[in-house]
């Protein structure tokens, strides 16, 4: 890693990075997994991401970060990005909190890196096939957000839970009427997936309130996500404003702006915003606003997440079902959701499609604000 140099489009070296990085987490003792962006990449679904989400246990954050300071590349040490998130410590982790690093100068980072101990939504901390990245079960849970692009990957991890893994946690996720119906037409639900997910009771009736009630969650889970975030956003002001207000910050080694991070952090940032608001009344305020768009609903539908057992892959009932989702079907179904060049790059080898992905990358021209963050921006990304 100290060696490496590289341009800030170069991506196809800043993957191998992030993937030795959370390697090097791993020989060291330390359960690191990568989520978010990556994790697509590497499940088949994104062709581009700006960072690399990392999930680390909240209790080695001392551990991580002494190891992660100690990192070069592209010539540059790491620094706190001086923007929305906490410090990276156990306190403000434990309680839901992000925390942001980069590589590069402030104007030109060549990698980020947005470090979680507590993912919301997320029961079990565990891999699939490749012990570097996020179950699929757990990276569809932590894609139930706000943001309407990320509900495309909920439903294809939930196809390749079923397809690929037999897995049949998958239906927690397919978000798409015909698979779902088909999934579920011939087998008896368990009672903890009807728990964690009631609709299921309707499209095992391919009831005709089935593509409402499909809407009504999504929006309960936007709904969900937005109010958490907001509760995050509102603690965060008075110490973001006093970190924006630090000259000197910006221009500390990363061991330093941590320890100025923490003096400042532990005066005036809440360590777990959502425990004092209460996760029920933050379900129930959700399940309300999804009411009042969609009329008469039975909230009983709704997801909730409270309920939600600790429970590792179920794969009796689903070992005969794979089939369902063929593999024609399941191309199909990529083309129509992302288009025919996206779709060849979800189907390529995972080797054959980094390459494909880097070339994608240099070409990339989207407006710099929407790739990093614009001077005085608050996010990108909220925890």
């Amino acid at each position: 890693m100290p060696g490496e140099h590289l341009a800030p489009k170069d991506w196809s070296l800043a993957v191998p990075f992030y993937r030795r990085l959370v390697q090097k987490l791993r020989d060291q003792g330390i359960q690191a997994l990568i989520t978010g962006g990556n994790a697509c990449v590497f499940y088949g679904f994104a062709p581009v991401t700006k960072d690399c989400d990392i999930i680390v246990p909240f209790d080695k954050c001392d551990q991580v970060l002494a190891i992660v300071a100690e990192t070069v590349f592209g010539g540059n040490k790491p620094h706190y990005h001086i923007g929305f998130g906490a410090p990276f410590s156990k306190r403000w982790l434990s309680g839901g909190w992000t925390s942001h690093l980069y590589f590069g100068s402030p104007k030109e980072p060549t990698t980020r890196l947005d470090f979680f101990a507590k993912p919301h939504r997320v029961d079990d901390l565990s891999c699939d096939e490749e012990p570097l990245y996020l179950s699929r079960d757990g990276l569809a849970r932590m894609k139930k957000t706000c943001r309407v692009g990320d509900w495309p990957y909920v439903n294809f991890l939930g196809l390749q839970l079923i397809r690929e893994r037999r897995d049949i946690r998958g239906l927690l996720h397919i978000n798409s009427l015909p698979e779902l119906v088909d999934c579920v037409a011939n087998i008896e639900l368990p009672l903890d997936l009807l728990q964690q997910r009631p609709l299921l009771r309707l499209a095992k009736e391919n009831s005709p309130e089935l593509e409402r009630y499909v809407a009504a969650e999504k929006e309960f889970w936007r709904a969900l996500d937005e109010l958490r975030r907001n509760l995050y956003v509102e603690a965060w002001r008075p110490y973001g404003t006093t970190i924006a207000q630090d000259a000197q910050l910006p221009n500390m080694s990363l061991l330093e702006q941590h320890q100025r991070l923490l003096n400042i952090a532990t005066a005036m940032l809440e360590s777990d915003p959502v425990a004092g608001f209460g996760d029920a009344n933050l379900i129930q305020e959700a399940k309300d606003r999804t009411q009042r768009i969609f009329g008469k609903l039975d909230l009983a539908v709704l997801p909730n997440p409270m309920d939600f057992p600790r429970s590792g892959p179920c794969l009796g009932p689903m070992r005969a079902l794979g089939s369902i989702i063929s593999e024609e079907r399941y191309q199909d179904l990529l083309r129509k959701e992302f288009g025919e060049e996206r779709a060849v790059i979800c189907c390529s080898p995972y080797e054959e499609r980094l390459k494909i992905i880097a070339n994608y990358q240099q070409n990339f021209d989207t407006p710099r604000d929407s790739v990093w963050p614009a001077e005085g921006y608050t996010g990108p990304d909220l925890p």
